[in-house]
């Protein structure tokens, strides 16, 4: 029995790691945007959608060829401007407006996110105890 529990507690560990590693390089792979305060203008076509479990900075536009308001997420967009510079490209719901500016606040993993990987790396912590403790308790009833 010593060998499992042992092993439980390796392959916890190794989750653990695993986890920890993978949120640091979802955090640190973002984009960073210089700050500057210039009005939205039009962008390039292809762009990365807003991801689920990221937090984006909110706002509004007004597309300067049609007139229309739009309201949405800025989502960072590595060399998406007319330059190949680094902006952010407005999106409303599902749909990529084609609006731009040049920054914007750098989006953050939903607070959500940090509380399953800490469930993830938790349970097996407590599953061992759980285990641990049924065991004791059944060699209990048996003496």
């Amino acid at each position: 029995m010593s060998r499992h529990i042992s092993s439980a507690r390796v392959h916890a560990g190794l989750l653990c790691i695993v986890t920890i590693a993978v949120l640091i390089s979802a955090v640190t792979a973002l984009p960073k945007t210089k700050p500057s305060n210039s009005a939205p203008t039009q962008a390039q076509p292809a762009f990365p959608p807003p991801l689920f479990y990221m937090q984006y900075e909110y706002g509004s536009a007004v597309d300067p060829n049609t007139g229309l308001q739009w309201t949405g997420v800025w989502v960072p967009a590595p060399q998406a401007g007319p330059d190949n510079q680094d902006v952010c490209i407005l999106w409303a719901g599902s749909q990529c407006t084609g609006l731009w500016k040049p920054t914007c606040s750098t989006p953050i993993v939903i607070w959500w996110l940090y509380c399953v990987a800490v469930l993830i790396c938790v349970s097996p912590f407590i599953v061992y105890r759980y285990r641990l403790w049924k065991a004791a308790r059944a060699q209990k009833a048996t003496s």
